[in-house]
């Protein structure tokens, strides 16, 4: 892959994955959801109902299953 192509990818999964979630977190913050919760609702979809019981370690994991599908669809783009 070209090195323009990789930067791309780069740039626009970053931008487009923290437009994203940041506008997600404003909107659930809105209705008193806690981050944390949007987050481990990310992470379920590997976990399962045990990410409510995680912590922010299950957060952490949505947050980085959250960019990883915002790279992915930049790159398939």
């Amino acid at each position: 892959m070209e090195q323009s192509a990789r930067k791309a990818i780069l740039v626009g999964g970053l931008v487009a994955g923290t437009l994203d979630i940041g506008t997600v977190l404003v909107l659930t913050h809105l209705r008193n959801i806690p981050a944390d919760r949007v987050l481990q609702g990310i992470a379920e979809a590997v976990l399962g109902p045990a990410s409510q019981r995680g912590g922010w370690a299950s957060a952490a994991l949505g947050l980085i299953l959250h960019f990883c599908v915002a790279f992915t669809w930049t790159a398939v783009f």
